[in-house]
């Protein structure tokens, strides 16, 4: 990538490294929904909607995280990011009634897409102009290698 040693180590602890932890959780919903439907007794159709939560928290927590990066910085962006989304993913876990699946699902997508928007302006600031495309190539193949390894 061009970066030099200190920045390649910080890019590893700081992006590369989370990234590949965050995406390779991203995608445990999905083999899950069949039990989910079983265990809170809701039919697949409904079971699959913990996915669309997901989704639309990703998008709606877009919408703030430019202002938020603006004001406060990509790091705290991140922070606040994998915060929700691991709090969340816990809330989700000890959930009693599956509306509570649904709201800690749409709670996991915002700290995901906090975290994922911080990560990308984090990358961006890192490295120089011209090498700024194979930076976020790099990052756009761990996440997308983390979600196809995971669960």
């Amino acid at each position: 990538m061009g970066l030099g040693s200190g920045t390649l180590r910080q890019a590893t602890l700081h992006i590369y490294f989370p990234s590949l932890l965050m995406s390779l959780g991203q995608g445990m919903i999905i083999p899950a929904l069949p039990a989910l439907g079983r265990e809170f007794d809701v039919s697949g159709v409904i079971a699959v909607q913990a996915l669309t939560f997901q989704l639309l928290g990703r998008g709606l927590a877009l919408l703030p995280a430019g202002a938020m990066v603006d004001r406060l910085g990509a790091k705290p962006l991140m922070l606040a990011g994998a915060v929700l989304a691991t709090t969340s993913a816990v809330g989700a876990a000890l959930a009693p009634h599956f509306a509570v699946v649904l709201l800690t699902q749409f709670l996991w997508g915002a700290g995901m897409g906090a975290w994922t928007f911080g990560r990308e302006i984090a990358a961006f600031d890192m490295v120089r102009r011209e090498q700024r495309g194979r930076q976020m190539s790099a990052l756009m193949g761990i996440g997308s290698t983390g979600l196809a390894i995971g669960p």
